[in-house]
C-alpha cells in the first residue's frame, strides 16, 4: 500500500489539509485487491477520500 498519500489525508493545520487543492495519487481499490494487498489494509485510499469528500 502507498502509504505517502495516506499521511496526506491525515495531516492537518488548524483541522485543514495543507495540501487542499493539490491532486493526489495514489492505488484504486481494484488495484490494491489486484496485487492482494487490500486485505492487509485497515483502510483503503480510495474509500477513504470517498468519504472525505462527503464530509466537506
Amino acid at each position: 500500500m502507498a502509504t505517502a498519500p495516506a499521511l496526506l489525508l491525515a495531516t492537518r493545520i488548524n483541522g485543514e489539509s495543507p495540501f487542499k487543492g493539490y491532486r493526489v495519487t495514489g492505488f484504486t481499490d481494484e488495484e490494491a485487491e489486484a496485487v492482494g494487498l487490500a486485505s492487509r489494509a485497515p483502510w483503503l485510499l480510495e474509500d477513504e477520500d470517498r468519504l472525505l469528500e462527503l464530509l466537506k
